[in-house]
């Protein structure tokens, strides 16, 4: 009412009975013209329905057994997450030195009482040990510690060290393979450099000795080996059990 002029306007169209549901409700008629412009045709479009937002899917229901009330399955994020840190593994024990093939079995018909914790010839020195600036000097420090802790058969079974009446006997090869199995021999030649090991008469440095006994009347068996005869002064601080009465010294050939 009291339009002039043509106006072009743009409108939303709906179906009348979704505004009005009863017709008595409803508007007179628009008494005027209203013509539709073909190039705005696209504007004139009608506006797609409102669409109603769908409503949230329920959490799954976790399989019951029969007569159990259904439970909402857990979420994947609250379960707990395995323990994934390393356990932690004992170390492997070390195997026991090697035995030398020519080392006689003495038994134990001694009577010297057997050290505590002999287990087995003593285990291999360490790296810092195997390779040092003296590996005579790694070896007799090794030795000493060896002694004092009683990891050492003496006067055993396959001994590698007996206590004789003339000193200490250290079995040899079979004493330096058990302290380093690569480098043993580097070991003895730098150990005699040492000059704590008695030489014999002829000036050699090892000793031979017979093993005396039951298990040896038919056949003789002998030890040789490196004598150490200061033992208090070259292996301080240890204690040795009495002398082996199965080992007797081989007189060693005079020097010419």
């Amino acid at each position: 009412e009291g339009w002039r002029k043509a106006h072009e306007l743009t409108f939303l169209r709906f179906q009348a009975a979704r505004i009005w549901t009863h017709p008595e409700t409803r508007p007179e008629p628009f008494e005027g013209s209203l013509e539709v412009l073909e190039q705005d045709a696209e504007k004139t479009r009608e506006a797609p329905a409102r669409e109603e937002p769908a409503p949230l899917p329920e959490p799954p229901m976790a399989e019951t057994g029969e007569g159990d009330e259904a439970r909402p399955a857990r979420d994947e994020e609250s379960l707990p997450l395995p323990d994934t840190s390393a356990a932690s593994v004992d170390p492997l024990p070390e195997p026991p030195g090697p035995f030398d093939e020519g080392a006689p079995d003495l038994g134990n018909e001694s009577g010297a009482p057997s050290e505590p914790g002999d287990l087995g010839h003593p285990p291999p020195a360490s790296t810092e040990a195997s390779a040092p600036d003296n590996p005579g000097q790694a070896f007799l420090d090794w030795l000493r510690a060896g002694l004092r802790d009683r990891r050492f058969q003496v006067n055993n079974r396959n001994a590698r060290i007996h206590v004789v009446a003339e000193g200490l006997l250290l079995v040899s090869p079979g004493i330096f393979k058990d302290f380093d199995r690569e480098a043993w021999s580097k070991a003895q030649k730098r150990f005699q450099r040492l000059k704590v090991n008695l030489k014999t008469p002829s000036g050699h440095n090892i000793w031979t000795y017979e093993v005396t006994g039951e298990l040896n009347k038919e056949k003789p068996t002998r030890l040789k080996g490196f004598l150490i005869q200061d033992i208090e002064t070259v292996l301080p601080g240890i204690h040795l059990p009495a002398p082996n009465p199965h080992l007797t010294l081989v007189p060693p050939r005079e020097k010419a």
